[in-house]
């Protein structure tokens, strides 16, 4: 009885390891990474360009108490903004001295597609090692 329990759990055990080593290669491949100096930007896979620029642009220029100017077409102030929305992630490397010294941000992005439009809403934020 007890030779069928160690077996069992054996093959419980590699299945449980083999569907786990998948699943973190399906993340790598949906996930597109972009470095700018000291900061990564890390989108999902299907995110147009558009958005990931505008996102780095918003990020590179963040000024406290910075109004962005952004230009509206017609289509826009007549219609509104067509938003495409999407999560992203930024890390800054060597943000703090002591360790973890890197700082992981995670943020909801919505871009217009018609014009500069961009918000961006910090959802958290955390530090952890990674240099």
């Amino acid at each position: 009885m007890k030779k069928v329990l160690a077996l069992i759990l054996a093959i419980a055990s590699v299945f449980s390891l083999a569907n786990f080593s998948a699943s973190a290669e399906d993340a790598a491949e949906n996930t597109v990474v972009i470095t700018r100096g000291d900061i990564d930007f890390v989108f999902e896979a299907g995110v147009s360009e558009d958005l990931m620029n505008s996102f780095i642009h918003s990020v590179e220029t963040e000024c406290d108490g910075c109004e962005d100017a952004a230009t509206y077409g017609l289509m826009c102030t007549l219609f509104g903004h067509k938003l495409e929305t999407s999560t992203a992630y930024t890390i800054t490397h060597k943000a703090s001295a002591t360790a973890p010294r890197c700082l992981k941000r995670y943020y909801s992005v919505a871009a217009c597609t018609r014009c500069d439009y961009t918000e961006k809403e910090l959802i958290r934020s955390e530090y952890i090692s990674c240099c």
